[in-house]
Parts: C-alpha cells; structure tokens; sequence
C-alpha cells in the first residue's frame, strides 16, 4: 500500500452470502483488524463484531486475514486469505 502512496492503513470486516454460502472476512494491513466472532447454534450461524452475552465461551475469533466459509449443510471452516499482492505487467 506504501507503494501506492497509500498512508493509511485497510481494516475491514465484512459478511455477504451467495445464497448458499456464508462468509465473513476479517483483514487489517497493518496487523490490527476489526475484531469479528461467530458462533454456531441448533438453528443458526451468528457472526457479530462483539459478543456481549453471557455465552462468551461459545464465540470463536476469526483469525487477522482470514474468512469464515459456512453453508448450510456442511461445518463452518476458517480459511487463510492469501497475502501476496498481485503481479504486476511490465510496461513495454
């Protein structure tokens, strides 16, 4: 990001679905991400920034650069984002 002129850092926590899939994502350039948890209970996936009830040992953390996959018939996964920036073209 220096690279780009970029001073500040990215952070970013995110959820989107394509309508059989779940996925958040937790990503900070600098190290210091937003924090997102998830959870899953007998009739959902609950994903929230900060878990502020008494259930605190059933939240999970998702790791810095990471996202969590989950459908609906398949367990919940935590999967590595990639950390390389793309190749650049060579200017002929």
């Amino acid at each position: 990001m220096v690279d780009a002129g970029i001073d500040e850092p990215l952070r970013v926590t995110a959820a989107l679905s394509d309508g059989s899939r779940l996925y958040a994502f937790r990503y900070a350039s600098d190290g210091r991400p937003p924090s997102l948890y998830w959870r899953q209970t007998a009739s959902a996936i609950e994903i929230v920034s900060e878990p502020v009830d008494r259930h605190r040992d059933e939240w999970h953390a998702v790791p810095d650069r990471s996202a969590l996959v989950c459908c609906a018939r398949c367990a919940c996964e935590v999967v590595p984002l990639a950390d390389e920036e793309p190749a650049r073209a060579e200017a002929a």
